[in-house]
């Protein structure tokens, strides 16, 4: 049963600025819990509010001591992949190993390396995802850093790597970050045109266009013998994973002013239109052969996400601060693994809508893959389902296949309670499930649209042979429809009145004044 952990109040600023709320309770990096969060809004002044019922919001947490597993990938030693490997060995909260193409299996132990190295890309879907069950941190990887790697050898090597990839990002909500460099990101950038590309994964996960004549004679004829500032964008401004300073109003003037920029980035021809660009280098040698070339963007791609980085050159903020570049870095980290946090490492998605009106059908999607991370072909599957009580009903919903794609089911059940309900779907092959919530809420339909609806008023005047007016319509043209039904009734009685006589006022005050002159003979109060 729930039971309340911590309580805390805060008083909030003036409408639009943003209050930071630390939680009112501590727990351990071991602990783990399922929280729910409720904030409860209340006014200071003695103002009267038409409704109370809206001033409360509630959100489950879940906290996992679950490890970011990461994978490095490198063409080379670069000094942004050195940097890295230092500041994840030293992070508790991340797993990592590395892939270092220039490096042999027989000579790891003649590398000086602060994490794990491997041999090869993962070869299958569980050895990148991780066992399905998704408790164990040790196997498996949520976010994948490529630091110019040679694409052509590790396509070579591993012909299925690249579309193994491509499916994890999309299918299983994985983290992908590509950092261009000076040695292979060319040979990939001149298979951009050729759509029979075994490299294709690989542009179709970037989040930009990359320019295959980069290394024209023009370009190769510069000297960047100068810094070009970084430009952020009204998204890179705003971006939580670039707010590295400690102050968050300073963050702008921090990238904009105080770093002196990058020398080199990868030119871009542009960003795709789903992406969000963050950066761009406002280099004017590059810009007067085209564009300013993209320095930092973002795609979602499928339930996962991708990130561009145009240069290998981050580790410069290091001139301002260790922190800035150790912050930017596992920022970035959890930013491409959101997917994984939110969404799971599971072969299993439930989807369903967070909050539901009360009495209506909640609809449930999900997918359904085996141990082998291949879709199930079931007639139908069964999920759990608690009330907000915690009672279990029954019968169970069902989920049946749909047509769209294999391993994909639908089905609902209807929300006949308020509060929170609880679904859980078993993982095929182990004893563990997939968990989610729906909240149940009243269905203020008053309150969903404010605006007052003057087509529907006006067509059900319309349908009882009425007319419609506004507040200003109605006081011009309202009384000269109005029917004139007043009545004349005469009455053939004289109205004798009682009181209304000059004797009885007499009267009355002659009896005041004999009180009066008896209290004052006889000295009574």
């Amino acid at each position: 049963t729930a039971r309340e952990v911590a309580r805390k109040t805060v008083t909030l600023g003036k409408d639009g600025q943003t209050v930071k709320v630390e939680p009112p309770f501590e727990l351990a990096y071991e602990d783990t819990a399922n929280l729910r969060f409720s904030v409860e809004a209340k006014l200071l002044d003695t103002t009267r509010e038409l409704k109370m019922d809206d001033n409360v919001k509630s959100a489950n947490v879940s906290v996992s001591n679950k490890r970011t597993r990461v994978l490095l990938v490198a063409g080379g030693p670069m000094r942004d992949y050195r940097f890295l490997c230092s500041i994840l060995a030293r992070n508790p909260s991340f797993k990592t190993r590395a892939y270092l193409q220039t490096v042999e299996a027989s000579s790891f132990e003649a590398v000086s390396q602060n994490v794990e190295l491997v041999s090869e890309f993962p070869a299958t879907m569980e050895a990148l995802n991780g066992p399905p069950e998704g408790n164990n941190d040790e196997k498996g990887y949520d976010v994948v850093i490529f630091f110019d790697p040679d694409w052509n050898a590790l396509n070579d090597l591993q012909p299925n790597a690249l579309p193994l990839l491509q499916r994890w990002v999309g299918e299983f909500s994985g983290g992908v970050v590509f950092v261009a460099g000076d040695v292979y990101t060319h040979d990939l950038a001149r298979t951009s045109d050729n759509a029979d590309s075994s490299l294709k994964p690989i542009h179709t996960l970037l989040p930009v266009y990359l320019n295959p004549h980069s290394f024209d004679l023009q370009i190769l004829d510069m000297e960047f013998n100068q810094a070009a500032p970084v430009e952020l964008t009204d998204a890179g401004i705003s971006a939580e994973f670039l707010q590295i300073s400690e102050k968050p109003s300073e963050n702008r003037d921090l990238w904009m002013e105080e770093f002196e920029g990058m020398f080199r980035c990868y030119p871009t021809l542009k960003p795709k239109s789903g992406a969000t660009v963050y950066a761009n280098l406002d280099d004017t040698k590059q810009a007067e052969l085209g564009t300013k070339p993209v320095l930092l963007a973002t795609q979602p791609y499928g339930s996962g996400k991708s990130i561009y980085l145009g240069s290998g050159e981050t580790w410069r903020l290091r001139a301002l601060s260790n922190e800035y570049h150790e912050r930017l870095w596992t920022k970035l980290i959890r930013e491409a693994g959101e997917g994984r946090r939110s969404k799971g490492r599971s072969p299993v998605n439930l989807t369903l809508e967070k909050e539901v009106k009360l009495g209506s059908n909640v609809r449930l999607e999900a997918e359904v893959l085996d141990a082998t991370f291949q879709p199930t072909e079931y007639e139908s599957v069964k999920v759990q389902l608690f009330d907000p009580n915690g009672n279990e009903v029954f019968p169970e919903p069902k989920l049946y296949p749909t047509s769209n794609r294999p391993g994909e089911y639908v089905g609902d059940f209807r929300a006949t309670e308020l509060g929170w309900y609880t679904l859980r779907l078993p993982i095929p092959g182990t004893e563990t499930y997939r968990e989610e919530s729906v909240q149940v809420v009243f269905p203020g339909l008053e309150d969903a649209d404010t605006e007052q609806a003057v087509a529907k008023l006006a067509d059900l005047s319309r349908q009882t042979t009425g007319r419609y007016f506004s507040i200003e319509e109605a006081a011009e043209q309202l009384p000269p429809l109005l029917a004139d039904k007043h009545k004349i009734v005469p009455v053939d009685q004289q109205i004798e009145t009682l009181w209304d006589r000059q004797w009885v006022l007499f009267l009355l005050v002659g009896i005041l004044s004999a009180e009066w002159l008896t209290r004052k003979l006889l000295k009574l109060a």
